[in-house]
C-alpha cells in the first residue's frame, strides 16, 4: 500500500489530513491534522509513526528534518497548540 492509499483509501481508518511534508536524503515526514507525523522511506514503507498524547488532535503545521554528526536525524514540527 502507498503512502496515497493509507491516508485515503479507508475512511475508518483516516489518518488524519496532511498538512506538512519534509525530505530528507531517503526519508519522509508527513504531518497530518490529528497531530501524528508519519515516517516513510523512498519505498513509501511506513518505519514509525511518532506522536505525542498532549498534541493529539493538534495539526502538525511544519517539519523540518536535519542530520546531527553521522548517525542521528532529527525531525522537528510545530503544531497548531505550540
Amino acid at each position: 500500500m502507498g503512502i496515497t492509499d493509507a491516508y485515503y483509501a479507508d475512511a475508518k481508518v483516516s489518518l488524519g489530513v496532511p498538512y506538512s511534508i519534509a525530505a530528507y536524503e531517503e526519508l519522509l515526514a508527513i504531518g497530518s491534522s490529528d497531530g501524528e507525523v508519519r515516517l516513510y522511506d523512498n519505498y513509501e514503507k511506513e518505519l514509525r509513526v511518532l506522536s505525542e498524547k498532549s498534541l493529539k488532535g493538534s495539526a502538525t503545521l511544519c517539519l523540518d528534518m536535519k542530520r546531527i554528526r553521522t548517525d542521528n536525524i532529527f525531525i522537528v514540527s510545530g503544531h497548531a497548540k505550540g
